[in-house]
C-alpha cells in the first residue's frame, strides 16, 4: 500500500488533470512515481483497450513551421509551454520520437523543467519511456537518452527498427547486427517490428 503524501508537492496544471480525467488526492499524486503501484499508475485511457491514448505535442511558428531551414532546431515555445509539456510527460507511459528528431535535437525526453520537489522528499517525478522509431538503427550510442539511462537519470530507451531482411547482402546484415549490438551494450532495448503494409498489423522478431 502506498504511504500518504505528507509534503506539499508541486501539482500538474488542473487543465491537464481535467483533460485526462486523472485524480489527485493526499494519497495519490499522478505525476509522482510510486514503486508500490508501478503497474497501476493512472494514465490517460481510451475506450478501446487495444489502442493506446496518444497526445501529439509540437511547437509551431506563425507561418506553420516546426523547425528552421534545413531542419535546424529552433526554440519556438516559451517557458510556460515547456513546463506544461514536461508535466504532460509525467502523465504518460512513454514518449515517442522519430530518428530525425533524435539525430537533429539529441533530446533528453525527461522532466527536468518541472519545479524541484521538497527537500527531504524521497519520491521522484514519473518519467516516460523513451521510444525511438529508427528503421535502420542510426541512433548514436552516445546520445543523451542512453547517457541519462547509464547515469540513472532516465528510463531505458526502446529503439524500434525494421527486421534484418534475408534479401540484404551479407555485409549489410552484419553491419545491422553490429549497430544493434552496439546500441544494446549502451543500454538500449532493440525491438524489430515487421509492419504489414496491407493490414497494418505487426510482428515482433527481436526484443532484447
Amino acid at each position: 500500500m502506498s504511504s500518504p503524501i505528507t509534503h506539499t508537492l508541486p501539482q500538474p496544471p488542473a487543465i491537464l488533470l481535467d483533460l485526462y480525467g486523472l485524480p489527485t488526492t493526499p494519497r495519490v499524486h499522478p505525476s509522482i512515481f510510486d514503486e508500490s503501484r508501478e503497474t497501476t499508475l493512472a494514465t490517460p485511457q481510451t475506450t478501446d483497450e487495444g489502442r493506446p491514448y496518444v497526445t501529439l505535442t509540437f511547437a509551431q511558428s506563425l507561418d506553420a513551421k516546426i523547425a528552421g531551414r534545413g531542419g535546424k532546431q529552433l526554440i519556438l515555445s516559451g517557458k510556460e509551454s515547456m513546463v506544461m509539456t514536461h508535466w504532460m510527460r509525467t502523465l504518460h507511459d512513454a514518449i515517442l520520437v522519430g530518428i530525425g528528431t533524435a539525430l537533429n535535437d539529441n533530446p533528453q525526453l525527461n522532466t527536468r523543467h518541472l519545479p524541484p520537489l521538497p527537500e527531504g522528499y524521497l519520491g521522484r517525478y514519473r518519467l516516460p519511456r523513451p521510444v525511438v522509431l529508427d528503421t535502420h538503427l542510426r541512433l548514436p550510442p552516445d546520445c543523451k537518452l542512453l547517457q541519462n539511462y547509464q547515469a540513472g537519470r532516465g528510463r531505458r530507451p526502446w529503439v524500434v527498427c525494421a527486421p534484418q531482411s534475408a534479401s540484404r547482402d551479407v555485409a549489410s546484415t552484419q553491419d545491422f547486427a553490429k549497430r544493434a549490438a552496439t546500441l544494446e551494450r549502451a543500454g538500449a532495448r532493440v525491438v524489430e517490428v515487421d509492419a504489414d503494409a496491407v493490414s497494418g498489423s505487426s510482428r515482433t522478431y527481436r526484443s532484447t
